[in-house]
């Protein structure tokens, strides 16, 4: 009987009104939460999503132009080296209906040549199939430009900035470059020229100040190949 009774004693002061037996009830209030703590929380969180959704918003129509232009960086550098190390022509034509570079190789050596019966799918002159031929991708296109934007100062190293007067891919033409790394136009294979390609957002997408317009140039007598972005009404070199 002692014994029983001391059970019970112990087991009801585990839920006695003393001091201790509060202690123990706000040790077990603290463990979980209130509901203003949890919508709190649940603001925060749908606070910081908003920010989220807005910066994606403004961020993913830079990462689609920055990828058109190196997409056209690319191509054209394959299409330069596949040149210089096959020694024939290679001829980059830019398409203005699907905004596509497609690119071809010279089937023979001989230059007096260059109807397009001379030309070749590079898939099956070259073993590697080493192919420039690109699209911009999603939510680009070549544009025409006719700004007058100045070389931007940390850039001024840079002799040949964009210019428009050098557009090579809004009208659709076709240039070659030969197996020396030259540029030139297909009418003139034998004199190397400068080279823009100007690079916009599709039509309906809204660029007020032109941030997601992107440049690649060409300078022909050395075949340096440079992308550019547009910012404050200068271009600046995109490194």
């Amino acid at each position: 009987m002692v014994s029983m009774a001391h059970k019970k004693t112990t087991v009801s002061s585990l839920f006695s009104a003393g001091p201790a037996g509060h202690g123990n009830a706000a040790v077990f209030r603290q463990a979980g939460f209130t509901l203003l703590e949890l919508l709190l929380t649940l603001a925060v969180i749908a606070i910081i999503s908003g920010f989220a959704a807005f910066g994606i918003r403004d961020i993913l129509p830079g990462m689609r132009a920055n990828g058109a232009m190196y997409r056209v960086q690319e191509s054209l550098r394959e299409a330069r080296m596949l040149a210089m190390s096959e020694g024939r022509d290679v001829r980059v034509e830019f398409s203005t209906a699907d905004n596509r570079i497609e690119a071809l190789i010279m089937a023979d050596v001989d230059l007096d040549e260059l109807d397009d019966a001379s030309w070749a799918d590079i898939r099956i002159m070259v073993e590697r199939g080493q192919d420039p031929s690109t699209d911009l991708g999603n939510g680009s296109k070549f544009i025409s430009w006719s700004g007058s934007e100045s070389l931007a100062p940390d850039s001024a190293r840079f002799a040949y900035a964009p210019d428009p007067a050098d557009d090579i891919a809004s009208s659709g033409g076709r240039y070659v470059f030969k197996p020396n790394g030259l540029l030139t136009d297909i009418n003139d294979v034998f004199s190397p020229i400068n080279g823009t390609v100007f690079i916009g957002p599709l039509a309906g997408q809204s660029d007020p100040t032109n941030r997601f317009v992107r440049a690649v140039t060409i300078l022909g007598a050395t075949g340096r190949i440079t992308g550019w972005q547009l910012r404050n009404g200068e271009w600046r070199r995109v490194r």
